[in-house]
């Protein structure tokens, strides 16, 4: 299993339950008469039931909770997304924990009844024990995670990740920019591309490297071989460094920028709790200078290996001998095809 794949677990685990009523000293009057609206009697009910309502709400009851939230701050000036965040802010007192208001957008509401960044990791651990690393003792094994949270009332996106998670990320696309360099290619259309199949449209896009397909394939073998390695390694390093540290990054996507937290081992996600989730990453904060310094090894290893790897394979590649690569179809959702097709 490649270390960016992940089972999502069809049943979730049931921890015991801790009560987290909403805090409806928080709640805007929009939110408030969109409560009204879809559930009348919430401000009646005992807290447990608010709590249990907000945990389990029923798909169509979450889609009336968001029209009537739009229809109240609806505006013919702003874009999709800008409702779409409007409405997303709004309705985070309800649906966060906390301080913050903090929200994982993860499948189930287990995370409720979790105390740390550590519970989540320890879930991530036992949900999905056939990846390679959770085949070894927990020591923070973790996979990213997205979340919300509100910072001086204003609505926050951000990914909670791992060192080691970091570390492949960085790597893989280090390896990306190399093998492009390295055996330069494009992609084609194959022959059944854009077709229509089992009520989809298949994907048949084909890497061209001038004849060098073959060699292209064993190199990035050779660089997801690595990268496994170096991100085994990772996850070894930041457990024995145990140093507690939490990292900050921002990054953009061209629209709206993105907070990625990352976590250096157990002992930092133990430190954060998710009631109190600002103020405890923030007195745990190290400075991005201490991050890339701990990157950089990982970075300059993963380059040599695949400049070796690629000497190697260039000098003696032996088709005869390649392995056989077993065919993948990949059929698109209608709408995916219109959005993928349409780019081409």
């Amino acid at each position: 299993m490649n270390p960016n794949d992940r089972r999502v677990p069809s049943d979730t685990r049931r921890l015991p339950y801790i009560e987290h009523s909403p805090d409806s000293s928080r709640f805007s009057p929009a939110l408030r008469q969109a409560l009204i609206a879809t559930a009348p009697d919430y401000f009646s009910w005992p807290s447990r039931q608010q709590d249990q309502f907000r945990r389990d709400m029923p798909g169509d009851v979450h889609a009336l909770l968001d029209q009537r939230l739009d229809e109240a701050t609806a505006c013919e000036d702003r874009c999709e997304m800008q409702r779409s965040n409007t409405v997303n802010r709004l309705k985070l007192p309800l649906f966060g924990i906390g301080q913050d208001c903090f929200f994982l957008n993860e499948p189930g509401s287990d995370w409720y009844d979790m105390a740390t960044v550590a519970d989540l990791s320890r879930a991530h651990f036992e949900a999905d024990p056939d990846r390679e690393e959770n085949k070894r003792p927990f020591m923070g094994q973790f996979y990213p995670a997205w979340c919300r949270y509100l910072r001086k009332e204003d609505l926050v996106y951000s990914t909670l990740t791992s060192f080691h998670h970091h570390v492949l990320d960085n790597i893989a696309e280090r390896h990306d920019a190399l093998i492009a360099k390295l055996i330069p290619y494009r992609f084609v259309k194959g022959s059944k591309h854009g077709k229509q199949s089992s009520g989809g449209y298949l994907w048949d896009m084909k890497r061209d490297a001038g004849g060098l397909e073959g060699q292209l394939d064993a190199l990035m073998e050779c660089a997801w071989k690595i990268q496994n390695a170096l991100y085994l390694q990772a996850l070894d390093d930041s457990h024995a460094r145990n140093s507690g540290q939490v990292f900050r990054l921002v990054k953009s996507d061209g629209v709206d920028p993105m907070s990625h937290w990352i976590f250096d081992g157990l002992r930092a996600m133990q430190h954060v709790r998710l009631t109190h989730f600002l103020t405890d990453v923030q007195n745990h904060r190290a400075s991005r200078r201490t991050l890339s310094t701990l990157l950089q090894s990982y970075l300059a290893e993963a380059e040599t290996r695949l400049h070796q790897e690629h000497s190697d394979i260039m000098q003696h590649w032996n088709p005869t001998l390649a392995r056989f690569k077993r065919k993948r179809k990949i059929i698109l959702s209608m709408q995916a095809a219109e959005e993928l097709l349409d780019e081409e």
